[in-house]
């Protein structure tokens, strides 16, 4: 019975429901992380250097802003303190995530509860507590709270929709700091058009809705022009995190060589330590992997000359 109705009882109580539960489970699980002043991975890079060489780096990177705040934080505040910001930011998250579940009428607490802790525990390592990550997840926090406010002034008026409005639109452009979000942010529209199908709108009327939000829907694009304009990669970024048709075509070789390589290995392991069947079983496989993948690269070698 405890495992049955016990368990959904108690997740849709109201401690549950409060955010003491979730500061609890996820103080749980990373304490012990946060309170190691070790320096994993590439936070060597941000830790006991001079101003000058984190500012390069970042400017290089085309995010010369945010080295200022970094050298901030990890002088001020240490590898600790630094963690502990970050920790906060994965908790506020995790609470906005939790409202916004509210907001698009997710009434049942158990299925929100479960939702929002795989959120904040998942996965346990250490890059979540990396120093070299402690922009990143500010940006995560800003985004998450941007997506909160754009479905809470849908239904604001006045004066209180306006404040809300811009502050979603603050939020959420500095998150875009965070390059992936751009990409990520396609999970803002689905959750407007959610509501409104949820709502009963006619697709006139959620045209029309779509169209008075387009300051949000323009939004990666403003960004994105400003980004490329004035704080655009260099040095050893050159380049970073721009699509290039001449690069697509070096990775669809690659992909062929590879496959053929992953053929030659696969071909090995099966004469060496497998029957007969199971060594035609592998020359099949790679014949049809080998015959679509042909035509990619004949194709794109005859577009690129």
């Amino acid at each position: 019975m405890f495992l049955g109705g016990g368990v959904k009882d108690l997740l849709n109580s109201d401690v549950f429901r409060g955010s003491s539960y979730f500061l609890l489970v996820f103080s749980c699980s990373f304490f012990f992380l946060v309170i190691n002043d070790g320096v994993f991975w590439d936070s060597w890079t941000l830790y006991n250097q001079s101003f000058e060489i984190i500012l390069k780096k970042f400017t290089d990177a085309g995010f010369p802003l945010t080295a200022y705040y970094n050298y901030f934080v990890i002088d001020s505040l240490g590898v600790v303190g630094a963690r502990i910001i970050m920790c906060a930011a994965y908790l506020l998250s995790g609470l906005f995530l939790n409202e916004i579940l509210k907001q698009l009428n997710c009434e049942n607490g158990a299925d929100r509860i479960v939702i929002v802790t795989l959120f904040l525990l998942l996965p346990v390592n250490f890059s979540r507590v990396s120093v070299i990550n402690h922009f990143a997840i500010i940006c995560y926090l800003f985004f998450y709270a941007g997506f909160y406010f754009f479905l809470l002034q849908q239904n604001s008026k006045g004066l209180k929709k306006f404040f809300i409005r811009v502050g979603a639109l603050l939020l959420l452009f500095f998150s875009f700091s965070l390059n992936s979000l751009l990409v990520f942010y396609v999970v803002v529209a689905l959750a407007f058009l959610y509501r409104c199908k949820v709502g009963g709108y006619s697709f006139a009327k959620t045209f029309i809705e779509g169209v008075k939000s387009i300051d949000f829907w323009a939004l990666p694009l403003v960004y994105y022009i400003i980004k490329s304009t004035y704080f655009f990669p260099s040095g050893i970024y050159k380049n970073y995190n721009t699509i290039d048709v001449d690069m697509l075509f070096v990775v669809i070789e690659n992909m062929h060589s590879n496959l053929y390589l992953a053929a030659v290995d696969l071909y090995v392991i099966q004469r060496e330590y497998l029957n007969e069947i199971g060594l035609m079983c592998t020359i099949l496989s790679v014949l049809l992997l080998s015959i679509p993948m042909f035509f990619v690269f004949s194709l794109a070698t005859r577009y690129k000359t």
